[in-house]
């Protein structure tokens, strides 16, 4: 049986060599992850992409032409990520959990910028609260504060 699956594997492609994670930077994972917190409602507002690029710099410590460099790259069409798990491994291997929580705060602050919070953004930073083990509870303050900044 194992042999059998070898051999598909053979005709197919190993996804070891194909892994969507291969030569990814931290940078471009929590890069892509705000700029589809921003474009899931359809309307990348520059409030979005204003939080994007100030997290990208406060998070990561890069300079401003960095973040702008990143947040273009991860706009592009060809760029767009198919799949939430790469990213948010490496994340994972690489933040502490207030890094996590604070990446949360940042794409709620995303999802808050139009005032409204559209029912596909609720879920991307639910979703990937939950793959970056992110508490319910830490969940829900970080959303809270992320309004409260929005509406003090």
């Amino acid at each position: 049986m194992v042999a059998l699956f070898r051999k598909f594997g053979s005709i197919f492609g190993s996804s070891d060599n194909k892994s969507p994670a291969k030569g990814l930077s931290l940078q471009r994972a929590v890069s892509d992850l705000l700029f589809e917190a921003s474009r899931v409602d359809d309307d990348v507002t520059l409030d979005d992409t204003a939080i994007a690029k100030k997290t990208l710099v406060d998070l990561l410590r890069v300079s401003e032409s960095d973040a702008d460099r990143l947040f273009a790259e991860s706009s592009l069409l060809e760029n767009r990520i198919i799949s939430y798990q790469p990213l948010t491994n490496l994340i994972n291997k690489s933040f502490t959990y207030e890094d996590k929580t604070a990446l949360i705060r940042a794409m709620w602050g995303i999802a808050h910028s139009d005032g409204n919070i559209h029912s596909f953004e609720d879920h991307i930073v639910r979703k990937i609260a939950d793959l970056l083990y992110v508490s319910h509870t830490d969940f829900i303050h970080a959303k809270n504060l992320a309004k409260n900044e929005r509406n003090p």
